[in-house]
C-alpha cells in the first residue's frame, strides 16, 4: 500500500531500550514454538485442521477484508469449534522479490511479539502459491469506525472521543508501539484502521496490528523508502530520511483525531496532503502555537494532553518523544489529567473483580508446585483462550505492569502481591521465578495468563487435548524428546527434559508422549 488519501483509498531497557532495547514484549522461545509453522512439505493441510478456507470447495466462505494480494476470512478449527481469522496470501500476484520477503517479515514479527494490544497468530501453513495465517478473530472493528460512532459534543460538528476514553485506549496503543520499538522494530504505518477491537463491547482490547510495513531499524539504519497513509506521514519520510521515531508523529496525527474529529493536515487527494504536511511543518512554533494547539484548546483538551500531542507532532525527531518517554508523560501517567472519567472499559464490578483477584493470587502462588509438564500445557492453553476468557486477566495484568511496557518486572510483582497481603519475600521471590518461565528475570505476558489460569483447567478434556496438538509440533500424533526441549524453558539440561519426558510416557516407555499418556499426566487418567 503506498501513500492512501483517505480510509477507503488505503484500503530497555524496561522504559526506553531504543536501539540497545531487551527482549520488551517479546514471546519467550516456548511461546514462539507453539506457533505451528507447516512448510511445503508438511503432512497435515491446512484443509484438514479448519472449516470455511477458500479453495476447499466450500461455498460459506466468510469474508472479512480484501487486500488486493491478500484476503481475510473466518475460519473455524474442526476439532475445536474455535473461529480464528485467516489471511490468505496469493504469492503468485506478489511478483516483487523483496515484497514476499516483507511478507516472511511481518509473519515472523508476529510470532514474535507477545502483548496484549497486539494481535496473536495461531498457526502458519505454507502451500505451492499460498501462505495461510491464522489469526486471533477480531469482531469489533477498526478505530476509525469506532471514532465516527462517538457522539457529536454540543456546539461541534464531528465525532469525536471525549478526553478521558482517547486515554484510556491511548495508554494501550503507546504500550504496543514502545513493545516494537523496544525491539528494533518500527512499524510504518500506524493509522486509525491499523488499530482494531477484539468485540464490540465497551470492555474490548484494542490490538495493534497490519506488519507489512514494518522493518528493523537495527538492520537497516534510517530507512528511505515512502510507505504509509498520507494524512499520517512524518516529515522526515517524505524527505526519505527517518527513523522509528516517525511512528510517534504518526502516532501523534492519530491522537489528534481521536480528540477532535478532524485531520491536522487537510487536502483534496495525496499530492494536496503531502504538500500541506510539507508547507505546514517547516516552522513547527508557528505550527503548534497559531494552527493546532488553538483548535485543541477550543475543544477544551487538557493542556497535559495537548503538550502530549504537541510533544509527538514534533518537527525535529531528535526533539520528538520516543515511545518510553511517552510512556512516562504525565497525560498518560496522571489518572486524573484526563478532565473526567473513561465510559470504555469494565463491564464488572470491583466485587467481582475483588473476587477475581484473590483467586489470581492464589493461582500465581500455587503456580510454582507445579511440575515442568503442567506449566508448558497452561502457556499452551493460555493461547486458546478467548477474548472474552481474557478481559479480567488483562486487566490484572494491567494493574500489574504499573510503566506499561508491556512486561511485569519484579519490584512491580512484589508491590501487587503485597497489596493482596502476600509480604513473605521468598514466597513472593519463588513465585516470581515459577511465572518467569524463561528466567528472563521479566514476566511476558503470556506467562502471567499462564499462570493465572485455574488448576482445574487442566481437568477439561477439551482443553487438554488442545495443549497437545499445539505442543505436537510435527503434528505426528506424540510429543517427542526433540519437541519437549523446544517446548520446555531454556537452561534445561537433557537430564531434566529426559525427567520430564519419562514421567509422561508412563505407558510403553517407547521415549514418545502418546494423547493417552498426556492425558493420564495431566488429569490423572487416560480417558
Amino acid at each position: 500500500m503506498g501513500c492512501g488519501g483517505s480510509k477507503k483509498a488505503s484500503g530497555g531497557a524496561k522504559k526506553d531500550a531504543g536501539a540497545g532495547g531487551n527482549s520488551s514484549g517479546v514471546a519467550s522461545h516456548q511461546r514462539q514454538s507453539m506457533v505451528k509453522d507447516h512448510d511445503l512439505h508438511s503432512t497435515v493441510s491446512v484443509f484438514d485442521v479448519y472449516d470455511g478456507v477458500p479453495g476447499s470447495g466450500a461455498e460459506d466462505c466468510i469474508k472479512l477484508g480484501d487486500g488486493g494480494t491478500a484476503q481475510v476470512y473466518e475460519v473455524t478449527n474442526k476439532k475445536s469449534g474455535t473461529k480464528y481469522a485467516m489471511k490468505v496470501v496469493n504469492l503468485t500476484r506478489i511478483r516483487d522479490q523483496s515484497k514476499k520477503d516483507m511478507l516472511l517479515h511481518e509473519i515472523k514479527l508476529i510470532k514474535m511479539l507477545d502483548h496484549p494490544n497486539t494481535v496473536k497468530v495461531y498457526e502458519v501453513f505454507k502451500r505451492l502459491g499460498y501462505i495461510y495465517i491464522v489469526m486471533e478473530l477480531c469482531t469489533g472493528g477498526e478505530l476509525f469506525d469506532k471514532l465516527y460512532d462517538q457522539p457529536v459534543q454540543p456546539k461541534e460538528k464531528a465525532p469525536r472521543f471525549i478526553e478521558a476514553d482517547a486515554k484510556y485506549l491511548v495508554k494501550k496503543m503507546q504500550s504496543s508501539l514502545n513493545t516494537l520499538h523496544s525491539n528494533g522494530i518500527a512499524h510504518r504505518d500506524l493509522k486509525l484502521e491499523n488499530f482494531i477491537f477484539t468485540t464490540k463491547e465497551k470492555d474490548a482490547e484494542i490490538k495493534l496490528i497490519d506488519f507489512g510495513f514494518s522493518t528493523n531499524y537495527l538492520e537497516t539504519g534510517t530507512m528511505k523508502e515512502v510507505v504509509g497513509t498520507c494524512y499520517y506521514l512524518a516529515p522526515e519520510v517524505l524527505k526519505r530520511e527517518y527513523t522509528q521515531a516517525s511512528d510517534l508523529w504518526s502516532l501523534g496525527v492519530v491522537i489528534y483525531m481521536m480528540v477532535t474529529g478532524s485531520v491536522p493536515f487537510c487536502g483534496k487527494n495525496n499530492d494536496e496532503i503531502i504538500a500541506s504536511v510539507k508547507k505546514e511543518t517547516e516552522d513547527n512554533d508557528k505550527m503548534q502555537n497559531e494552527r493546532l494547539i488553538p483548535r485543541l484548546r477550543k475543544r477544551r483538551i487538557s493542556e497535559e494532553c495537548i503538550a502530549f500531542i504537541m510533544g509527538l507532532l514534533t518537527v525535529d525527531p531528535q526533539q520528538r518523544l520516543s515511545a518510553g518517554q511517552a510512556l512516562e508523560h504525565a497525560w498518560i501517567v496522571d489518572e486524573a489529567s484526563s478532565g473526567g472519567a473513561a465510559t470504555l472499559g469494565d463491564n464488572f464490578t470491583d466485587a467481582e473483580f475483588q473476587e477475581s483477584e484473590d483467586q489470581l493470587v492464589l493461582q500465581l502462588k500455587n503456580f510454582k508446585k507445579m511440575d515442568m509438564l503442567k506449566r508448558t500445557a497452561l502457556l499452551a492453553m493460555s493461547l486458546e483462550l478467548s477474548s472474552e476468557d481474557l478481559v479480567m486477566l488483562n486487566k490484572s495484568f494491567a494493574q500489574a505492569d504499573q510503566n506499561g511496557d508491556g512486561l511485569i518486572s519484579f519490584k512491580e510483582f512484589q508491590e501487587m502481591m503485597e497489596k493482596k497481603g502476600v509480604k513473605d519475600h521468598a514466597q513472593v521471590q519463588a513465585a516470581f521465578q515459577a511465572i518467569d518461565q524463561d528466567g528472563a528475570g521479566l514476566i511476558q505476558y503470556s506467562e502471567f495468563i499462564a499462570a493465572a489460569l485455574e488448576e482445574k483447567e487442566l481437568g477439561e478434556v477439551a482443553k487438554v487435548e488442545a495443549a497437545f496438538r499445539r505442543l505436537d509440533m510435527d503434528d505426528s500424533g506424540t510429543i517427542s524428546v526433540e519437541e519437549l526441549e523446544r517446548m520446555l524453558p531454556d537452561g534445561l539440561d537433557k537430564a531434566a527434559v529426559k525427567d520430564v519426558l519419562e514421567a509422561a510416557d508412563c505407558t510403553d516407555k517407547d521415549g514418545l508422549i502418546t494423547l493417552a499418556e498426556f492425558k493420564k499426566a495431566l488429569l490423572g487418567v487416560a480417558e
